[in-house]
Order: C-alpha cells, then sequence, then structure tokens
C-alpha cells in the first residue's frame, strides 16, 4: 500500500492547486525559521540548514498524505462495517 500512496502523491498529488500552494506556505515558513537564525550562523551554516530543511519537507509531506489515507481508510471501514 505504501507503494501505491507514494506513486498518487509523486504522480499525482503533488501537482494539485492546492498542494502547490500547501508547498510555496511551507516554503516560506522555512525562510521565516532561517530569518530566526540568520544572525546566529555562518552563511554556509545557513545554506547547509536550508538544504536539510528543503530536503525533509517533501518526505514528512508525503508521510503526512500516507498517515492521512490510512485514517480515512481505517474511518471509512469502520462506517461501513456498522
Amino acid at each position: 500500500m505504501d507503494n501505491i500512496l507514494s506513486k498518487i502523491y509523486k504522480e499525482i498529488l503533488v501537482y494539485d492547486k492546492d498542494t502547490v500552494q500547501l508547498n510555496k506556505a511551507m516554503n516560506e515558513e522555512v525562510l521565516s525559521l532561517l530569518v530566526e537564525y540568520k544572525e546566529q550562523l555562518t552563511n554556509i551554516e545557513q545554506d547547509t540548514a536550508k538544504e536539510i530543511l528543503y530536503a525533509v519537507v517533501p518526505i514528512a509531506e508525503q508521510t503526512g498524505f500516507k498517515i492521512g489515507m490510512r485514517f480515512a481508510w481505517k474511518l471509512l471501514l469502520s462506517l461501513l462495517s456498522n
């Protein structure tokens, strides 16, 4: 099931208008987090932090999608079995 959900997310959902808007909001959040530490980090450290955060965001989004889909299926099955 993970493979199917990954494929749905990577090939369909990631291009959805709402998903694109959420991704933009997430990017803005990453930038705002980095601004807070700008004076504490060197340019190289800032670049490294930015790379790490931008690498983690899609993983978190895809994981959230999988968790949400599993919950939806369990909820649907629960409703149909009663």
